[in-house]
């Protein structure tokens, strides 16, 4: 699909987030978004889970994009880098840049990162949802980070639509238990949830329409602290409208809404502890 043919209709009026710090990072710079493919397998939903019943259940569900230009370039020249920095042996060395198509750069995005003694991807999402005005969207399989809920929360609060994708088919028992514990929490925040019926491997937030967040780091300690993580922050561009229309809004489905708190079940709490510390 080409972005030609997409428009968001999000009122684009003055950022929410501005690029010198919400979306700062390594490998800043114009750059070109290919359409966002969401790739689904399909399966059975697990039991007790809202479904849609006239469609088919996505067994697993996840994003990719193509960037061309410095942006791409960078990435890989920072995974290959983390990559023999964790022993790995050196592979051939990154491809130059694939040029940008004739229409020129069409997005802003920097790389954001999670390492030792740096956290560019933590604090680009910390600030975003602080400067939230209109609406925050996350989906994410391992939501456990104490510091992004307080920040949601204090969104929720002074008016922001706040609404969470999540799943209790993350592939790791801890995280499904620990899940039903945030889930609850975040509706009893006035936060609105949406249970994906099947296991979604999606990393990914907007705000306000004009930025946007995906790469490999999930919203847990772990990830946001403490494991080498790569993503991009995005704005001024059609990419932000598209993971809104494409990917966000066919999971606020109606059917997946949580609408009342997910009952106890043994262990949550005990996981959702280890989770929120060790991630």
């Amino acid at each position: 699909m080409s972005l030609d043919a997409l428009d968001s209709t999000t009122d684009r009026g003055a950022p929410a987030v501005d690029d010198s710090e919400a979306a700062s990072g390594h490998g800043s710079g114009a750059s070109w978004a290919d359409a966002v493919d969401r790739t689904q397998q399909q399966g059975a939903a697990p039991a007790g889970t809202p479904q849609k019943p006239s469609d088919p259940q996505p067994k697993s569900t996840t994003t990719h994009v193509v960037a061309p230009g410095e942006t791409l370039s960078e990435l890989a020249t920072r995974y290959a880098h983390d990559w023999q920095e964790q022993g790995g042996p050196p592979g051939p060395l990154p491809p130059p840049p694939l040029p940008l198509p004739a229409a020129g750069a069409n997005t802003m995005a920097r790389l954001v990162r999670t390492r030792p003694y740096e956290s560019s991807l933590a604090r680009t999402v910390y600030t975003a949802v602080d400067r939230a005005q209109r609406h925050v969207y996350v989906e994410n399989p391992y939501f456990t980070d104490n510091v992004l809920f307080n920040k949601l929360v204090h969104a929720r609060q002074r008016g922001v639509d706040v609404r969470v994708v999540m799943t209790l088919d993350s592939g790791s028992d801890l995280f499904d238990l620990a899940n039903r514990v945030m889930i609850n929490r975040l509706l009893q925040a006035g936060i609105r949830v949406y249970l994906h019926p099947g296991r979604t491997h999606v990393k990914a937030m907007t705000v306000d329409g004009v930025w946007a967040y995906l790469g490999t780091g999930n919203f847990d300690p772990l990830s946001l602290r403490h494991n080498r993580e790569l993503g991009l922050a995005v704005s001024h561009g059609p990419l932000v409208g598209q993971l809104e229309t494409q990917l966000f809004l066919p999971d606020f489905s109606p059917e997946w809404e949580v609408v009342e708190l997910l009952p106890w079940v043994h262990g949550q709490f005990v996981a959702e502890l280890i989770a929120s510390i060790f991630g």
